[in-house]
């Protein structure tokens, strides 16, 4: 699902440095006109990233961006992006989600888990 809201915006998931085509799920009716759901087909197994680009003309505030990330409907991580750059062009990626191992710092990567249909 992507919350479509500001002009200037763009966002894409991503796997090995290539944007992947997105398909619409007609399935599902989002109850809201800023709410669509997409779906991207990827080898079982294999990396990903969501890739936030905010373009010239993006109305930035006066504080930062959060940008929430949500996998099959579940809360996966967030992100603060900061606002000072205000009317440039700029683009994050978010990789995975950050925790601790053992009191150390690491990060799990997003990974295209197998396909499960339930029947």
């Amino acid at each position: 699902m992507r919350r479509i809201e500001f002009p200037s915006l763009d966002v894409s998931v991503r796997a090995d440095g290539h944007t992947l085509q997105e398909y619409a799920d007609d399935t599902e009716d989002m109850g809201a006109d800023n709410l669509t759901s997409k779906y991207v087909e990827a080898p079982t197994g294999e990396n990903f990233y969501i890739h936030v680009h905010y373009g010239p003309g993006f109305p930035y505030g006066t504080g930062d961006i959060e940008v929430r990330v949500k996998l099959d409907g579940k809360w996966a991580t967030s992100t603060l992006h900061e606002a000072k750059a205000k009317h440039e062009a700029k683009s994050y990626n978010i990789k995975g989600i950050n925790s601790f191992r053992h009191g150390i710092p690491i990060l799990e990567r997003f990974k295209f888990a197998e396909l499960s249909t339930g029947m």
